[in-house]
């Protein structure tokens, strides 16, 4: 039988595993810029809805000051309700329940952003999960597809005594048959495909039938 640790040569894989990378190259990079994409939409969507719940929480100028936080200067303080796009202090009244469709309506966009970079990052990990990126990852796959089916055929067709070794050599022996080839083998070629009839295991072909 064959060693089933010798590898079949593949001359041609080194350059289809390079060829392999190169197409890899601009997929990797598309995942890359979903989750760049998502990721910044996640963190716009987080700071809308940060501030829509401070807007809901009242003015800042109505958060007490405790021991350990000091109350901003009028000029630096945030007004959060704009940042919510409910209002403006000072111009429009905020009202709580538009505030509270505000906050709703980031609390659900930041869920979608976050699940749709969460997919994101799934896609690619199950990806490079699947496939190699890297000229030994697709040399190694090459070669895991076809030494099966090689070492298949090599203790099946080419070894004494694999189950079709007989029939592979009955098979070459039949070409005597064809005319066209008998007609450009030797005698001595056809002699011996005469013999391996015998491969077939027919029971008129005796030797004394195939020598005769």
């Amino acid at each position: 039988m064959v060693d089933q640790t010798s590898p079949v040569a593949l001359p041609r894989l080194e350059c289809a595993a390079e060829r392999a990378v190169e197409l890899m190259v601009p997929v990797i990079d598309q995942l890359d810029r979903d989750i760049e994409t998502a990721e910044a939409l996640v963190s716009e969507c987080t700071t809308t809805l940060v501030a829509a719940k401070l807007a809901l929480l009242g003015p800042d100028d109505a958060v007490p000051v405790s021991q350990n936080r000091r109350r901003a200067p009028r000029g630096e303080r945030q007004n959060y309700a704009a940042m919510a796009g409910v209002g403006v202090r000072g111009e429009t009244p905020v009202d709580t329940v538009a505030l509270a469709n505000a906050y709703a309506e980031a609390s659900t966009k930041t869920t979608l952003a976050t699940r749709k970079l969460d997919d994101a990052k799934k896609k690619k990990a199950a990806m490079l999960s699947r496939v190699p990126v890297t000229k030994a990852g697709f040399e190694a796959l090459g070669r895991a597809c076809i030494q099966p089916g090689f070492t298949y055929y090599q203790d099946h067709f080419n070894e004494e005594g694999g189950r079709l070794y007989r029939l592979k050599l009955g098979f070459r022996a039949a070409e005597v048959f064809d005319p066209i080839k008998l007609q450009e083998m030797s005698v001595s070629c056809a002699n011996l495909l005469i013999d391996d009839l015998v491969y077939f295991d027919f029971p008129e072909f005796t030797t004394d039938f195939l020598m005769a």
